[in-house]
């Protein structure tokens, strides 16, 4: 597969540890936002290690032997032991996606930059509901994946399975569950029964009419 490299600054040491598992995230901006723009200054303080767009073109902004800064504060039980940087021993990949939206009283769909609402253009929204271990529960309205951007995955991780990488691609994981009292991607319409996981899902999504 054809993959654009960029280069990000956001970015340190993995300080030895081994890569052993794949967080994946979605932007939460709309098409007309540039996340690999973004991510790629100083500013932005957070990176990936790859973005996949909408219509499926992959693009590297970290190399995969360094820390790409995407889980922040996250937890995962990593070969017996909890360790608390999670970016660490993890690949970080970015799917072009709003997330949750928000819908007003007249039935139009917002997605959320910072404090400002940006009308959504995309896709018919589903509904969706994300229960985590403790309680919590996100639901709403949420931008469905495209094809396109599933099917780059899958090469992706196929990609990342061939170079050495294959124990990260098969652990998979969500940003929603080693950050779950702050985070809701890839959220309950990432449809994880395309790919193979070797480790339990902690979350439970329900979809369809609200």
């Amino acid at each position: 597969m054809k993959i654009e490299r960029h280069n990000s600054p956001n970015f340190s040491s993995r300080k030895g540890m081994k890569v052993t598992g794949t967080v994946i995230h979605y932007t939460a901006d709309g098409p007309e936002w540039n996340p690999v723009k973004w991510l790629c200054m100083p500013e932005a303080g957070a990176s990936a290690h790859c973005v996949i767009e909408r219509a499926g073109p992959v693009h590297r902004l970290v190399k995969l032997r360094d820390k790409a800064w995407h889980a922040g504060e996250s937890e995962w039980l990593h070969r017996g032991v909890l360790p608390e940087n999670v970016s660490r021993y993890t690949i970080g990949i970015e799917i072009a996606n709003c997330g949750l939206l928000f819908k007003s009283k007249s039935g139009d769909f917002y997605w959320r930059q910072n404090r400002r609402f940006r009308p959504y253009i995309g896709p018919k929204p589903r509904w969706g509901k994300l229960t985590y271990p403790g309680g919590r529960i996100v639901e709403g309205y949420w931008e469905p994946y495209t094809d396109a951007a599933m099917n780059s995955l899958q090469e992706l991780l196929a990609k990342l399975t061939q170079i050495g990488y294959g124990e990260a691609a098969q652990n998979l994981v969500g940003h929603e569950e080693i950050s779950p009292e702050r985070k809701s991607d890839p959220g309950p319409l990432f449809p994880w029964e395309r790919f193979s996981r070797k480790l339990p899902k902690s979350t439970k999504a329900i979809i369809g009419d609200a």
